[in-house]
């Protein structure tokens, strides 16, 4: 008799599933117990009360220390003013029969790293301020130097500028720049006709401002030369910013300057930190007021995990980077909506190894050479932080 054998085939192998499938009698477990669902069950849920403990910390990076500073136009709510002190100029002397007519002029040189091209007409004007300034030094500090009477120059920003700032002013203007060792500090302020910034780098990018000196000299034959010497790096460059709102104890903040970062700390059901799937997890912050920026500027808010819990300084080496994508998110200046920061990948993290903390640092880029601050409520309000999760539950459960 001739076999069918694609019947023979397909009964051998439902044969096997049968198998596969049946009641055991001398095991104590079920086969449904062992045997896979049809389909995966993907859970969806929001939950609130999830962060147990969050606090916001100030100083993490300070204005002084960043490779730019951000000069916010007059008149603008987070307006600020730029500080660049130079190195000593070294004392001139002339060669041979040459003699020192004059010191004609002053050049400051500096780098425009970006700017808002909405904006056109911009004007910076450049202020002379006393050496002692330093990193204590704050904006209303600055106002009897920021006068018509120190006043160096007003110079006219191209609008099509997209390199350097040379900017030139008379000498007399800053007097005791002469062929004596001489130091000078510069203050820095931006004019437009609607509120704008200009960043401008400093010596922490390797990209140093400069000041020179244009002087005129006899030489020994009779003719009179005008050239351009020196060159002195800034050895201390900032900028100070109108005094914000005080910070509450029932808010979170992120960024600012100094820059300040926020711990929070999860509290997840064991359930789903142990043994689930994690898909999806997005962090739902409320802002308790529109993000703070120069007009047409932002930045991002960051989210990091850290390998030890250890307060406020977790993020100080103990962070866990994650690839691009995840854990950050843009924020415009002025926004008021709600903020969701994808942290998949932090969550995905924890679950797969036990021994992490569950705690994560929010925290703002860049860091201290922008005007750029978050406010949140926090856990001890009602609009506290939630977690959006879709996971695939422990597989028991899934039945």
């Amino acid at each position: 008799m001739r076999m069918n054998w694609p019947r023979v085939i397909t009964l051998v192998a439902l044969g096997f599933g049968v198998l596969a499938c049946r009641e055991n009698i001398t095991a104590p477990a079920q086969c449904p117990d062992f045997c896979p669902p049809e389909r995966i069950t993907v859970v969806d849920t929001i939950l609130s009360g999830i962060v147990t403990g969050d606090s916001s910390f100030r100083g993490y990076a300070v204005a002084e220390d960043a490779p730019v500073f951000q000069l916010v136009s007059e008149g603008s709510v987070v307006e600020t003013r730029g500080i660049t002190r130079f190195r000593p100029f070294a004392e001139f002397s002339v060669s041979g029969g040459d003699t020192l007519v004059s010191v004609d002029s002053i050049r400051v040189t500096v780098d425009v790293l970006r700017r808002d091209t909405m904006v056109q007409d911009l004007e910076v004007v450049l202020y002379r301020i006393p050496a002692t300034v330093d990193s204590a030094t704050t904006y209303a500090d600055l106002d009897p130097y920021f006068q018509d009477s120190t006043r160096l120059t007003t110079f006219a920003v191209d609008d099509s500028l997209t390199g350097s700032l040379e900017i030139d002013f008379p000498a007399s203007l800053y007097p005791g720049i002469g062929p004596d060792s001489t130091q000078a500090t510069i203050g820095w302020a931006l004019r437009a006709p609607a509120e704008t910034f200009l960043d401008l780098t400093t010596g922490e990018s390797g990209q140093f401002p400069l000041i020179a000196r244009h002087i005129t000299v006899l030489s020994a034959i009779g003719d009179t030369v005008s050239t351009l010497i020196g060159g002195e790096f800034a050895d201390f460059d900032t900028f100070v910013a109108r005094s914000g709102a005080p910070l509450a104890d029932s808010l979170l903040v992120v960024g600012g300057v100094p820059s300040a970062r926020t711990i929070l700390r999860f509290n997840l059901p064991a359930r789903i930190r142990d043994s689930s799937d994690i898909l999806k997890a997005t962090l739902v912050l409320i802002p308790s007021s529109p993000a703070a920026a120069a007009s047409g500027d932002g930045g991002t808010l960051r989210a990091l995990a850290v390998t030890r819990d250890v307060g406020q300084k977790s993020p100080r080496g103990e962070v866990i980077n994650f690839v691009p994508g995840s854990g950050a998110v843009a924020v415009l200046g002025g926004a008021t909506d709600t903020v969701f920061l994808d942290v998949t990948n932090i969550m995905a993290t924890w679950t797969a190894d036990s021994i992490l903390p569950t705690t994560l640092f929010l925290s703002a880029a860049p860091e201290a050479g922008r005007m750029f601050e978050l406010r949140f409520f926090s856990s001890r309000t009602v609009d506290a932080p939630l977690l959006s999760l879709s996971y695939v539950p422990p597989f028991l459960e899934r039945r």
